[in-house]
């Protein structure tokens, strides 16, 4: 940031009239840096620790301790808005010479025919004889089913095991007697026989469901070496019968059957398409009902309705759409993956261009006033930036204008402060941290809206050779 300029890009004149005030050539700056970087690639992993110099860091870090003063004056281009309207030919020049300003972009009518899962709500219903299969197919889900939570210790030796249970059953925990031997007992959650087998061994399996709950079970051996383990909690479930759960499988294979119903239809009109049926005729033989937005930009508003909201269906639909031929075939968008589809394309294509003037003469109107407006700002700018740069005060020139104008403002503060992080500052603030002591400047305010005076009052250098925190923060930064 210490080198941006007003538009908030690397200054090369900043850069240079550092280095000048700092006795540094450019050759030697970069020849610093090349060293810097051989050394960092030829002993990177010898010198770990290798930085860049103080000497070459102050410069920098005290650039961001820079104080500088100024006064600004905004010249808006309302103090010099005409009463006077411009004739129609006038307006119409101005509305001609600037129409990439007031272009809007193309704009798009969506038609498009909804499809929903629910419509196969009825044919997804799923028979007696379904629900039936299905629960016998899983039975073993709706089983009576039992599981523990276990901890356990693994020990290389059967004689290590045998003296840490002996400290169990003498009162210790488990945890205490593996901590004071230097390990720690690992905790195993809601485990089924099956899943206790797979974490460590069958005999451990078995053990852990053979003990009661709290009790020590081993040693035993596994996988990899001698274990104990303890139940901390049992979970049973018992067994659900297929009254108790036909709700639940009722629910599933309508989902099941719904969402292959909707791909399956989908799927036939994507094929209707493709053998050169049209969205009218597809939607009109398959019982859809066709719909039509207004027309809308890429973003989805309407330029000639502010309240206009777009239908939440179509929100997912304006990216495929205005991404889409005016001759190409209409596409299958998902709105809701596996419940609810569109069959999209365009419809009537309104292509870029300004609005016919009559449409909106009174915004053009106020903008043809204000560019007006702007360009003598300009010119009272120039003439007083003129006055101060051979001596006059600005707020004597200000005052001299002989137009009603705010009162210049005092600005000032450091570069580090101004121009912290990746925060921009205001255009005028930044360019007074690029200007040469007691010089001035004029810069548009922007959108025809006038022009800023800037004048450099002073500058104050810093010095961060007692920072050391700061040079470090610089430090790191250079040597990203």
């Amino acid at each position: 940031p210490a080198f941006q300029d007003a538009a908030g890009k690397f200054s090369p004149d900043l850069f240079r009239q550092l280095l000048a005030r700092e006795r540094i050539t450019e050759a030697a700056l970069r020849d610093d840096i090349t060293r810097e970087i051989l050394a960092r690639q030829l002993l990177g992993p010898a010198t770990l620790g290798t930085r860049l110099a103080d000497s070459m860091v102050l410069p920098y870090a005290s650039l961001l301790l820079e104080a500088r003063l100024g006064t600004i004056a905004a010249i808006p281009a309302m103090a010099f808005i005409d009463g006077k309207d411009p004739s129609d030919a006038q307006l119409a020049d101005y509305y001609k010479r600037n129409a990439d300003r007031f272009t809007i972009p193309e704009q798009r009518r969506i038609r498009y025919a909804v499809v929903d899962a629910e419509r196969f709500a009825q044919a997804a219903a799923p028979g007696e004889a379904e629900v039936a299969a299905y629960y016998n197919q899983n039975k073993a889900r709706y089983a009576a089913s039992e599981t523990r939570s276990v901890e356990q210790l693994v020990l290389p030796t059967q004689a290590a095991a045998t003296a840490i249970a002996d400290q169990v059953k003498g009162g210790k925990s488990l945890a205490d007697a593996a901590k004071s031997a230097g390990l720690a007992v690992a905790t195993l959650d809601a485990q089924s026989r099956e899943a206790l087998t797979r974490a460590s061994s069958k005999a451990v399996a078995d053990a852990a469901f053979g003990a009661a709950q709290a009790v020590l079970a081993g040693p035993v051996r596994g996988s990899l070496g001698w274990v104990l383990v303890r139940v901390t909690a049992i979970e049973t479930k018992p067994a659900r019968t297929l009254d108790a759960v036909r709700a639940e499988i009722v629910a599933t294979l309508r989902d099941q059957k719904q969402k292959a119903l909707l791909s399956e239809f989908t799927g036939k009109l994507e094929d209707a398409v493709a053998e050169g049926g049209t969205l009218d005729e597809v939607v009109r033989d398959n019982g859809l009902k066709l719909e039509t937005t207004a027309p809308v930009v890429a973003t989805g508003q309407n330029v000639d309705d502010e309240a206009y909201k777009l239908p939440e269906d179509v929100k997912p639909l304006l990216q495929p759409v205005f991404a889409m031929g005016v001759d190409d075939d209409a596409q299958m968008v998902p709105i809701t993956p596996d419940k609810r589809y569109a069959l999209v394309a365009p419809g009537e294509i309104i292509a870029a261009a300004p609005p016919p003037l009559a449409k909106v003469k009174p915004a053009i109107l106020a903008q043809y006033k204000l560019n007006a407006g702007n360009a003598k700002a300009k010119a009272l700018a120039e003439q007083i930036r003129a006055k101060v740069a051979k001596g006059e005060s600005l707020n004597d020139a200000v005052a001299a204008a002989g137009v009603r104008l705010p009162a210049p403002q005092t600005v000032g503060g450091k570069r580090a402060d101004v121009m912290r992080g990746d925060q921009r500052p205001p255009a005028e603030i930044a360019m007074l941290f690029s200007m040469a002591a007691g010089s001035v400047k004029t810069l548009p305010i922007g959108q025809d809206r006038g022009y800023f005076v800037i004048r450099q009052d002073g500058i104050k250098r810093g010095d961060a050779g007692g920072q050391p925190q700061l040079l470090a923060q610089v430090r790191d930064q250079l040597g990203q």
